[in-house]
């Protein structure tokens, strides 16, 4: 404890003396975070639920959930005080919300950088191992590219790291617990997702009635003109509140990242 108080302590002075370091965990770290993860979400429902897509499940959907849930769990448990709560050294900048309450012991892990690598290395996996990669249903054919995504994945999660130890939320502990945990996750639930999606094209290729289009997505087609407007019924009613959600983050909680938690 005392030699984890002291690390975070060090990175929290050394990133806070000077005042270009001092901005740089929240635009290269919180901010992509945060866009990527919660409209990141939303665009991906809307894909699974009008493209039939599963690409946006394996490599966000499916690790986000898992690791959101995991870290819920874990930190109720843990039951940590936030180093940003408990020292007045280390108190500068986090979000008051974040000290009261439930959320004043939610230190340990941290769930924005556990959340952060499993998606970092659930889309790593997309672009080195698929056989199709594709980025929200976009086919990625050059490696150079491929690189390029997953190395900016990575890149997010480290700076939401230091993002996190910086302004008081977490120690260093909680950070690079939640890295493990959350890579971990990332490397599963794509796995998988990946076992069960080969199996979904053998189950297609044996139905007349079925359509792989081109790896976007599997469709089961139905001939009957009511099933088709049940369908379609579901769809615009599962899409309503999904598309509220993303409009409410653009318009409200766009404007305050600091305090939406994980």
């Amino acid at each position: 404890m005392n030699l984890d108080k002291k690390l975070t302590e060090i990175i929290y002075n050394g990133v806070n003396g000077s005042k270009l370091l001092q901005q740089l965990p929240y635009y290269l770290g919180l901010l992509p975070y945060e866009l990527y993860v919660l409209p990141g979400m939303y665009i991906a429902m809307l894909q699974v639920i009008w493209l039939s897509a599963y690409n946006p499940i394996q490599f966000h959907l499916m690790p986000h959930f898992f690791a959101f849930c995991l870290f819920q769990l874990i930190k109720g448990t843990v039951g940590r005080q936030r180093p940003g709560c408990d020292h007045k050294n280390l108190s500068g900048y986090i979000d008051e919300s974040h000290c009261s309450g439930k959320q004043r012991f939610m230190s340990f892990p941290s769930g924005h950088t556990g959340i952060a690598f499993a998606l970092a290395t659930a889309l790593y996996l997309e672009m080195t191992v698929s056989d199709d990669p594709r980025f929200f249903d976009v086919q990625i054919k050059t490696e150079r590219n491929r690189k390029i995504i997953y190395a900016c994945g990575f890149f997010v999660a480290s700076s939401i790291c230091i993002h996190r130890i910086s302004k008081g939320y977490h120690y260093l502990g909680d950070t690079v617990v939640g890295g493990i945990l959350g890579s971990l996750i990332g490397y599963i639930s794509w796995h998988v997702l990946n076992k069960y999606k080969k199996l979904y094209h053998d189950l297609c290729n044996k139905h007349q009635n079925c359509e792989d289009k081109e790896g976007i997505g599997i469709q089961f087609i139905s001939t009957d003109k009511n099933s088709r407007m049940i369908e379609l019924g579901v769809k615009v009613l599962l899409t309503i509140p999904v598309v509220y959600l993303l409009v409410k983050f653009f318009m409200v909680d766009f404007w305050n990242l600091a305090s939406v938690k994980h």
